[in-house]
């Protein structure tokens, strides 16, 4: 059995929505090889099925039992116990599952720690696009500052004579209503 290099395809979306769905390790690294056994001269195979959730601290895989193209069902494997919960047991090699413990545990971390980079990997987009939206935002209020900026030195350049109307309105001069103000 090899370790599969890296991911064949991504992770389905709904593997992000529910963090405790369990994923079938040959869905998403298709390269790996098959579990496979004879027992009493029939042959079976394995798919492997693991958690994805990095705060989990299982050490349990699910295996599905196969005879040719024909599903059996599912027993649980518990590579740190080295022990097996199902009634299928006669279907399995618990010695070749034993031997295989390391691997098991490599498989599983290295399917967590995916998925945890993945999950990373979409909340640093997330705060990314955010982090783009305030920026905009930020633009728009300095382009408001701007345009105030200009509008009051406008106000102070354009300084108004003791002579002329007094802006505020009053019709008076502006040395005899708001200048001394």
């Amino acid at each position: 059995m090899k370790k599969p290099e890296d991911m064949k395809k991504p992770f389905d979306e709904e593997d992000f929505e529910d963090v405790n769905l369990m994923i079938d390790f040959y869905d998403y690294f298709e390269d790996a090889e098959i579990l496979e056994d004879t027992i009493n001269g029939i042959d079976y195979k394995y798919l492997e099925i693991y958690c994805k959730n990095s705060d989990c601290n299982c050490t349990e895989i699910t295996l599905q039992i196969y005879q040719a193209d024909k599903y059996l069902g599912n027993a649980r494997y518990d590579y740190k116990l080295q022990r097996l919960t199902t009634k299928l047991n006669h279907l399995i090699n618990l010695d070749t599952l034993i031997e295989l413990n390391e691997i098991f545990e490599i498989k599983h971390q290295f399917v967590k720690s995916k998925f945890e980079s993945e999950l990373l990997i979409r909340e640093i987009a997330a705060i990314t696009a955010e982090t783009k939206a305030y920026k905009e935002e930020i633009k728009g209020y300095k382009k408001e500052v701007k345009a105030y900026d200009k509008e009051i030195k406008y106000l102070k350049s354009n300084k108004i004579g003791r002579n002329e109307p007094c802006p505020c309105g009053s019709g008076k001069k502006y040395k005899r209503c708001c200048l001394a103000k």
